[in-house]
Protein backbone atom coordinates (compact mmCIF):
# COMPACT_ATOMS: atom_id res chain seq x y z
CA UNK A 1 0.00 0.00 0.00
CA UNK A 2 1.59 3.11 -1.09
CA UNK A 3 1.39 5.92 1.67
CA UNK A 4 0.56 8.76 -0.37
CA UNK A 5 0.99 11.23 2.42
CA UNK A 6 4.53 10.49 2.88
CA UNK A 7 6.55 13.92 4.04
CA UNK A 8 9.51 11.19 4.83
CA UNK A 9 10.45 10.54 1.16
CA UNK A 10 11.24 13.14 -1.46
CA UNK A 11 11.36 12.04 -5.18
CA UNK A 12 14.51 13.78 -7.53
CA UNK A 13 14.17 13.54 -10.98
CA UNK A 14 17.41 14.42 -12.52
CA UNK A 15 17.83 15.86 -16.60
CA UNK A 16 20.90 15.84 -18.98
CA UNK A 17 20.90 19.67 -19.25
CA UNK A 18 21.54 21.19 -23.08
CA UNK A 19 22.81 24.82 -23.70
CA UNK A 20 19.60 25.43 -25.90
CA UNK A 21 16.41 24.97 -23.83
CA UNK A 22 14.31 21.71 -24.83
CA UNK A 23 15.53 18.97 -22.39
CA UNK A 24 14.88 21.65 -19.58
CA UNK A 25 11.57 22.27 -20.91
CA UNK A 26 10.80 18.13 -20.94
CA UNK A 27 12.11 17.45 -17.83
CA UNK A 28 9.95 20.25 -16.17
CA UNK A 29 7.07 19.20 -18.11
CA UNK A 30 7.41 15.42 -16.91
CA UNK A 31 8.00 16.76 -13.62
CA UNK A 32 4.70 19.00 -13.43
CA UNK A 33 2.87 15.49 -15.03
CA UNK A 34 4.05 13.89 -12.10
CA UNK A 35 3.63 16.37 -9.87
CA UNK A 36 -0.49 16.42 -10.30
CA UNK A 37 -0.59 12.55 -9.96
CA UNK A 38 1.50 12.58 -6.66
CA UNK A 39 0.52 16.31 -4.75
CA UNK A 40 1.69 15.29 -1.61
CA UNK A 41 5.26 14.46 -2.17
CA UNK A 42 8.08 16.78 -2.77
CA UNK A 43 9.60 16.20 -6.17
CA UNK A 44 12.20 18.52 -7.67
CA UNK A 45 14.53 18.52 -10.61
CA UNK A 46 17.92 18.73 -10.89
CA UNK A 47 20.61 18.32 -14.25
CA UNK A 48 23.60 17.01 -14.80
CA UNK A 49 25.42 20.22 -16.54
CA UNK A 50 24.90 23.31 -18.46
CA UNK A 51 21.51 24.04 -16.51
CA UNK A 52 20.15 25.17 -12.89
CA UNK A 53 19.32 23.71 -10.59
CA UNK A 54 22.12 21.36 -10.65
CA UNK A 55 21.95 18.14 -8.77
CA UNK A 56 23.31 19.27 -5.40
CA UNK A 57 20.66 22.43 -5.62
CA UNK A 58 17.84 20.24 -5.92
CA UNK A 59 18.70 17.65 -3.71
CA UNK A 60 19.27 19.94 -0.94
CA UNK A 61 15.98 21.55 -1.29
CA UNK A 62 14.59 18.18 -0.50
CA UNK A 63 17.14 17.92 2.37
CA UNK A 64 15.48 20.87 3.77
CA UNK A 65 11.96 19.48 3.92
CA UNK A 66 12.90 17.33 6.57
CA UNK A 67 12.93 13.67 4.39
CA UNK A 68 14.90 10.76 5.14
CA UNK A 69 14.57 8.89 2.13
CA UNK A 70 15.23 10.61 -1.15
CA UNK A 71 14.42 8.39 -4.41
CA UNK A 72 16.76 10.11 -7.36
CA UNK A 73 15.08 8.82 -11.09
CA UNK A 74 17.64 9.79 -13.96
CA UNK A 75 14.99 11.00 -16.63
CA UNK A 76 17.67 9.67 -19.93
CA UNK A 77 17.05 6.86 -22.16
CA UNK A 78 20.03 4.89 -21.26
CA UNK A 79 22.49 3.96 -19.05
CA UNK A 80 25.82 5.98 -20.11
CA UNK A 81 28.75 7.47 -18.47
CA UNK A 82 26.41 10.50 -16.55
CA UNK A 83 24.40 7.53 -15.17
CA UNK A 84 26.46 5.28 -14.45
CA UNK A 85 29.72 7.32 -12.70
CA UNK A 86 29.22 11.49 -12.55
CA UNK A 87 25.64 11.11 -10.94
CA UNK A 88 26.63 8.89 -8.44
CA UNK A 89 29.72 10.29 -7.83
CA UNK A 90 27.65 13.71 -7.21
CA UNK A 91 24.73 11.69 -5.15
CA UNK A 92 28.17 10.13 -2.80
CA UNK A 93 27.44 6.89 -4.33
CA UNK A 94 29.72 4.14 -5.67
CA UNK A 95 30.64 4.85 -9.29
CA UNK A 96 28.89 1.61 -11.21
CA UNK A 97 31.70 0.81 -13.79
CA UNK A 98 35.23 0.60 -13.04
CA UNK A 99 36.81 3.74 -14.98
CA UNK A 100 40.37 2.37 -15.18
CA UNK A 101 38.54 -0.78 -17.31
CA UNK A 102 36.53 2.13 -18.88
CA UNK A 103 39.60 4.05 -19.86
CA UNK A 104 41.16 1.11 -21.68
CA UNK A 105 38.36 0.03 -23.77
CA UNK A 106 38.20 3.75 -24.82
CA UNK A 107 41.51 3.41 -25.47
CA UNK A 108 41.14 0.89 -27.66
CA UNK A 109 38.90 1.80 -29.62
CA UNK A 110 40.67 5.42 -29.78
CA UNK A 111 37.24 7.42 -29.38
CA UNK A 112 36.88 10.67 -27.80
CA UNK A 113 33.19 12.69 -27.03
CA UNK A 114 33.35 15.66 -24.81
CA UNK A 115 31.08 14.19 -22.51
CA UNK A 116 33.94 11.62 -21.63
CA UNK A 117 36.35 14.03 -19.63
CA UNK A 118 35.35 13.20 -16.25
CA UNK A 119 36.14 16.52 -13.98
CA UNK A 120 34.25 16.22 -10.78
CA UNK A 121 30.81 18.19 -12.13
CA UNK A 122 29.97 19.52 -8.62
CA UNK A 123 30.92 18.84 -5.25
CA UNK A 124 28.72 15.30 -3.39
CA UNK A 125 25.91 16.28 -1.53
CA UNK A 126 26.10 15.71 2.47
CA UNK A 127 23.01 12.97 3.85
CA UNK A 128 22.33 10.48 6.33
CA UNK A 129 19.40 9.38 5.34
CA UNK A 130 19.08 6.63 2.65
CA UNK A 131 19.05 7.07 -1.29
CA UNK A 132 17.47 4.82 -3.58
CA UNK A 133 19.09 5.64 -7.39
CA UNK A 134 16.79 3.55 -9.94
CA UNK A 135 17.76 2.96 -13.65
CA UNK A 136 16.71 4.95 -16.59
CA UNK A 137 14.13 4.68 -18.74
CA UNK A 138 15.37 2.01 -20.64
CA UNK A 139 13.37 0.11 -23.33
CA UNK A 140 10.39 -0.24 -21.73
CA UNK A 141 7.12 -1.49 -23.75
CA UNK A 142 5.59 2.03 -22.88
CA UNK A 143 8.94 3.77 -24.82
CA UNK A 144 7.99 1.37 -27.76
CA UNK A 145 4.16 2.57 -27.80
CA UNK A 146 5.45 5.66 -27.88
CA UNK A 147 6.95 5.10 -31.00
CA UNK A 148 4.42 3.51 -32.51
CA UNK A 149 2.05 5.63 -31.82
CA UNK A 150 4.11 8.58 -33.65
CA UNK A 151 4.96 6.66 -36.77
CA UNK A 152 1.60 5.21 -36.80
CA UNK A 153 0.16 8.87 -37.32
CA UNK A 154 2.25 9.47 -40.07
CA UNK A 155 1.77 5.74 -41.79
CA UNK A 156 -1.08 5.74 -44.41
CA UNK A 157 -3.12 3.08 -45.66
CA UNK A 158 -1.69 2.73 -48.78
CA UNK A 159 2.48 2.22 -47.31
CA UNK A 160 4.15 -0.51 -49.53
CA UNK A 161 6.69 2.05 -50.45
CA UNK A 162 7.23 3.29 -46.97
CA UNK A 163 10.39 2.98 -44.83
CA UNK A 164 11.14 3.42 -41.23
CA UNK A 165 14.22 4.40 -39.73
CA UNK A 166 14.90 4.38 -36.08
CA UNK A 167 17.80 7.03 -35.20
CA UNK A 168 20.14 6.15 -31.86
CA UNK A 169 22.36 8.39 -30.87
CA UNK A 170 25.63 5.71 -30.44
CA UNK A 171 28.07 5.25 -27.71
CA UNK A 172 31.43 3.92 -27.10
CA UNK A 173 29.54 1.96 -24.65
CA UNK A 174 27.18 -0.73 -24.90
CA UNK A 175 23.97 0.78 -22.84
CA UNK A 176 23.12 3.00 -24.96
CA UNK A 177 22.77 0.78 -28.36
CA UNK A 178 21.64 -1.99 -26.26
CA UNK A 179 18.40 -0.15 -25.38
CA UNK A 180 17.94 1.08 -28.84
CA UNK A 181 17.97 -2.32 -30.41
CA UNK A 182 15.97 -3.44 -28.21
CA UNK A 183 13.74 -0.90 -28.06
CA UNK A 184 13.93 -1.32 -32.80
CA UNK A 185 13.21 -5.48 -31.66
CA UNK A 186 10.33 -4.43 -29.65
CA UNK A 187 9.15 -2.29 -32.39
CA UNK A 188 9.54 -4.69 -34.94
CA UNK A 189 7.64 -7.46 -33.28
CA UNK A 190 4.52 -5.44 -32.99
CA UNK A 191 4.35 -3.94 -36.94
CA UNK A 192 3.25 -4.37 -39.92
CA UNK A 193 5.41 -5.80 -42.82
CA UNK A 194 7.70 -2.47 -43.60
CA UNK A 195 11.02 -1.93 -44.31
CA UNK A 196 12.99 -1.02 -41.02
CA UNK A 197 16.05 -0.35 -40.22
CA UNK A 198 17.95 0.91 -37.16
CA UNK A 199 21.18 3.65 -37.80
CA UNK A 200 23.28 5.56 -35.36
CA UNK A 201 24.14 9.24 -35.28
CA UNK A 202 28.02 8.42 -33.78
CA UNK A 203 30.84 5.94 -32.67
CA UNK A 204 28.11 2.80 -33.25
CA UNK A 205 27.25 0.81 -36.33
CA UNK A 206 25.71 1.25 -38.59
CA UNK A 207 25.34 5.05 -39.49
CA UNK A 208 22.08 7.36 -40.45
CA UNK A 209 23.56 6.62 -44.25
CA UNK A 210 24.30 2.96 -43.89
CA UNK A 211 21.12 2.60 -42.65
CA UNK A 212 19.36 4.97 -45.02
CA UNK A 213 20.81 3.21 -47.74
CA UNK A 214 19.28 -0.63 -46.93
CA UNK A 215 15.98 1.03 -46.84
CA UNK A 216 16.96 2.42 -50.33
CA UNK A 217 17.80 -1.51 -51.53
CA UNK A 218 13.67 -1.80 -50.96
CA UNK A 219 12.80 0.91 -53.20
CA UNK A 220 11.02 3.03 -50.71
CA UNK A 221 9.50 5.79 -52.15
CA UNK A 222 9.15 7.84 -48.42
CA UNK A 223 10.84 6.77 -45.23
CA UNK A 224 9.77 7.86 -41.58
CA UNK A 225 12.82 8.88 -39.61
CA UNK A 226 12.27 8.58 -35.91
CA UNK A 227 14.97 10.15 -33.42
CA UNK A 228 14.74 7.72 -30.35
CA UNK A 229 16.03 10.77 -28.46
CA UNK A 230 14.02 12.24 -24.84
CA UNK A 231 14.22 16.05 -26.08
CA UNK A 232 15.55 17.62 -28.87
CA UNK A 233 18.95 19.06 -28.50
CA UNK A 234 21.71 20.12 -31.06
CA UNK A 235 21.75 16.40 -32.61
CA UNK A 236 18.23 16.27 -33.26
CA UNK A 237 18.22 20.10 -34.78
CA UNK A 238 21.08 20.05 -36.19
CA UNK A 239 23.33 16.89 -36.52
CA UNK A 240 20.34 14.05 -37.75
CA UNK A 241 19.27 16.31 -40.26
CA UNK A 242 22.07 17.18 -41.50
CA UNK A 243 23.09 13.37 -42.30
CA UNK A 244 19.54 13.13 -43.73
CA UNK A 245 20.24 15.05 -46.22
CA UNK A 246 17.33 17.86 -44.98
CA UNK A 247 19.38 21.09 -44.59
CA UNK A 248 18.43 22.12 -41.54
CA UNK A 249 18.12 25.35 -39.72
CA UNK A 250 21.37 27.05 -38.37
CA UNK A 251 21.31 27.13 -34.46
CA UNK A 252 22.45 29.87 -33.22
CA UNK A 253 26.05 29.29 -31.57
CA UNK A 254 26.66 26.00 -33.51
CA UNK A 255 26.89 27.19 -36.99
CA UNK A 256 28.15 24.15 -37.99
CA UNK A 257 26.85 20.05 -37.73
CA UNK A 258 29.43 17.54 -37.02
CA UNK A 259 28.52 15.66 -39.91
CA UNK A 260 31.01 15.17 -42.55
CA UNK A 261 29.40 15.91 -46.13
CA UNK A 262 30.74 12.58 -47.38
CA UNK A 263 28.10 11.07 -44.71
CA UNK A 264 24.67 12.85 -46.04
CA UNK A 265 21.89 10.32 -47.16
CA UNK A 266 21.14 10.75 -50.73
CA UNK A 267 17.22 10.31 -51.85
CA UNK A 268 14.84 11.49 -54.02
CA UNK A 269 11.64 10.35 -51.91
CA UNK A 270 10.03 12.34 -49.05
CA UNK A 271 11.24 11.85 -45.57
CA UNK A 272 9.11 12.85 -42.63
CA UNK A 273 11.14 13.31 -40.04
CA UNK A 274 9.70 12.81 -36.58
CA UNK A 275 10.23 14.50 -33.27
CA UNK A 276 11.62 12.71 -30.22
CA UNK A 277 9.75 10.88 -27.46
CA UNK A 278 8.83 14.41 -25.42
CA UNK A 279 7.65 14.73 -22.13
CA UNK A 280 4.53 11.68 -23.41
CA UNK A 281 2.33 10.57 -20.13
CA UNK A 282 3.45 7.48 -20.70
CA UNK A 283 6.93 8.38 -19.71
CA UNK A 284 5.15 10.02 -16.26
CA UNK A 285 3.65 6.24 -16.51
CA UNK A 286 7.34 4.40 -16.34
CA UNK A 287 8.36 6.82 -13.82
CA UNK A 288 5.77 6.55 -11.30
CA UNK A 289 5.96 2.48 -11.54
CA UNK A 290 9.34 2.55 -11.35
CA UNK A 291 9.28 4.89 -7.91
CA UNK A 292 6.12 3.93 -5.92
CA UNK A 293 8.23 0.21 -5.28
CA UNK A 294 10.12 2.31 -3.09
CA UNK A 295 6.80 4.58 -1.22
Amino acid sequence: MINMTNKDTGILLVGHGSRIPYNKNIIKKIREKYQEIMPDYNIEIGFMELVEPNIPTAFNKLKETGVNKIIVNPVFLAHGMHTKVDIPTILGLEPEVDLEKLHMHQHEHNHSHHHHHREAKSEPVDFDGEIIYLEPLGADDKIVEIISNKINSKLEKDSQDTGILLIGHGSNLPYNNEVIKTIAEKYIENSGDYPIETGFMQLSKPSIPEAFNKLKEKDVKKVIALPIFLAHGIHTKLDIPTALGLNPQPIENYPVSNVSTSDVVEFDGEIIYLEPLGADDKIVEIIQNRVNKYL
